[in-house]
């Protein structure tokens, strides 16, 4: 659903910044 997408692209833009730090 939505929801689900939204979790996944929160996710990835976390795991994202994770690799930036």
């Amino acid at each position: 659903g939505v929801l689900d997408i939204l979790k996944n692209a929160a996710k990835n833009i976390l795991a994202h910044a994770a690799e930036q730090i």
